[in-house]
């Protein structure tokens, strides 16, 4: 049966899950925050505070980056490779068809209380012993577990068992392969040494067309011009950026795979990888030029953690705009669909601009982007070119299927809200880069200070919204469903869509989490009424809290 035709109540059930558990989740965080301090949790037993540590320190050391990365490529082996399996067993599983069970929601409400009963009794207890703090902590944790599984089979239904046991082989399967990729990755960096001296010696070669007096110190690999020295080590030998590229590329062809001519398709890979190596030799080059003859600061905060990004969207990108139009990779019935017009630059152009007018103006600046303006200003100019695409497709009016009524119109308006609090709760205040912008910005004149703040809300509340809305929400989650992605409505539901675009949407933020959930609240804004326009309301909400709480309390760490 297809999504279409099931009852909206299926739909709105589904939903409602994860709405209802971060309302709880959100409810537990303020009235705990409200009784206790946060000086409060050093009194905690030693299995809560190493619990709460390891949650903490998890992301950040060294196996959780490969975890958390092993994850991410998962989602997306899972998706790539079994896609149309997940959503058949799932369209097929029947899950959310019957009523919701009375009986697990009163399951899922005992077990939450206990757990806050828990939670709350440790937090207001002194000199707890080991042995009760350990059975305490395993209680909570159990009947957290037994809550959100009760809230789920109760709104789920009995189907819910049977859809886990059908997709546990592609769920195991995708974890496997996720986290050996992930794996795999550390064991190439670890042969960076073997990089160095071709590193090396390709960037002393691009320098002697730049500079005179370039010394060379093979031992120490090290560049050294004008008392400005690089030192190739293995963030700058360019395995990881060469594997990157390569994994890209080749996750790209899998997915459009019928639209290229294999195996000839396949040269595409090695090609990218050695432009990769070439542009990595380009890059500290430049690294190298900027130190000596402009800043040493903008050379070592700005240009070189922004370059490396620059250089890997333009190969990445440009080997696969080449590659589609060159009739010797593609098949005949992509050639024949290139003649027409191309409806994805709408949608595309302005946010891929925004995106590399950031990374150059990023790298040429320490701290604060001074140039921020720069990119408000030619995206209006981009968006505007495009007004007469975006009045035809993304402004329609409502179909006669779809939903309507007060609350409806209302729905945006709230989502954007409920993002905003999420985001609250799941961003770290970080103090230092705060203190840091606020110093910054007291430093310029006020004109300059006011005009930069301005573009920057005029930035973040509308132009953000707008284009990534539309690469997003309006471009990737309907490209999911097929090449044509014009004639697919923004109202249609599609868990891979959704979970596609909203992990994209979330990596490209520095919490991945709390993207990937305002990615789906984004998404079911698109969905209520079928309108991309709600999505870029709900998302303009959002930032235009945040702009507000920004300059109400100092969080400039937020921008």
């Amino acid at each position: 049966m297809s999504v279409r035709n099931w009852p909206k109540s299926t739909l709105w059930r589904m939903g409602s899950l994860p709405s209802i558990l971060y309302l709880e989740y959100l409810t537990l965080f303020v009235v705990l925050r409200m009784l206790y301090q946060r000086d409060d949790l050093d009194k905690l037993p030693g299995f809560w505070v190493e619990l709460l540590n390891l949650g903490r320190d998890f992301p950040n050391n060294f196996a959780g980056v490969y975890f958390v990365g092993g994850v991410i490529c998962a989602m997306f082996v899972g998706l790539i490779f079994w896609g149309d399996r997940l959503w058949r067993q799932f369209a097929a599983s029947g899950i959310g068809l019957k009523t919701v069970d009375a009986l697990w929601l009163g399951i899922h409400a005992a077990a939450l209380l206990v757990s806050v009963a828990i939670v709350n009794a440790v937090l207001a207890t002194t000199g707890i012993s080991p042995s009760a703090a350990a059975l305490l902590l395993t209680a909570c944790l159990a009947s957290a577990a037994v809550s959100v599984f009760a809230l789920a089979r109760a709104f789920l239904g009995p189907a819910l068992l049977g859809f886990l046991g059908a997709i546990s082989p592609i769920v195991a399967g995708s974890l496997a392969i996720g986290i050996s990729m992930s794996f795999l990755a550390s064991v190439v960096q670890s042969f960076w040494e073997w990089l160095t001296g071709p590193t090396l010696h390709l960037t002393a070669a691009i320098l002697q067309f730049f500079a005179v007096g370039i010394d060379v110190v093979p031992e120490e690999r090290m560049i050294v011009l004008r008392e400005f020295a690089v030192i190739i080590d293995s963030g700058c030998s360019g395995i990881t950026g060469m594997a990157l590229v390569g994994i890209f590329l080749g996750g790209y062809l899998f997915r459009f795979r019928g639209e290229y001519r294999f195996p000839r398709a396949l040269l595409i890979v090695p090609a990218g990888t050695v432009i990769s190596f070439l542009a990595n030799g380009l890059r500290l080059a430049a690294l190298v030029l900027v130190g000596a003859y402009v800043d040493p600061g903008i050379a070592k905060d700005g240009f070189h953690s922004m370059a490396g990004w620059l250089f890997f969207c333009t190969v990445t990108i440009g080997l696969i705009a080449l590659s589609r139009q060159l009739a010797w990779f593609g098949t005949e019935d992509r050639r024949m669909v290139r003649e027409g017009d191309n409806p994805a630059a709408a949608y595309l152009v302005p946010f891929i601009a925004w995106l590399t007018i950031g990374l150059v103006t990023g790298a040429m600046t320490v701290g604060l982007d001074r140039f921020y303006a720069i990119r408000v200003v030619a995206v209006l100019g981009l968006l505007w070119a495009f007004r007469g695409e975006y009045w035809q497709s993304v402004l329609p009016r409502l179909s006669s299927g779809a939903r309507s009524g007060a609350w409806v119109s209302a729905a945006p308006w709230a989502i954007g809200l409920a993002v905003f609090a999420l985001w609250l709760v799941l961003v770290d205040e970080d103090n230092s880069r705060a203190a840091s912008m606020s110093s910054e910005i007291q430093q310029w004149s006020s004109l300059a200070a006011v005009v930069w703040i301005a573009f920057r809300i005029l930035g973040t509340s509308i132009v953000v919204p707008v284009i990534e809305e539309l690469a997003f929400r309006g471009f990737l989650q309907r490209r999911v469903f097929g090449a044509d992605f014009t004639s697919v409505g923004f109202g249609w539901f599609s868990v891979p869509s959704i979970l596609l675009s909203s992990i994209a949407f979330g990596l490209m933020h520095s919490n991945i989490v709390a993207g990937i959930l305002a990615g789906c609240a984004f998404s079911l804004a698109c969905y209520v009424r079928g309108r991309l326009t709600d999505a870029m309301i709900a998302h303009g909400v959002a930032n235009a809290l945040l702009c507000v709480w920004v300059l109400a309390f100092g969080r400039w760490d937020l921008w």
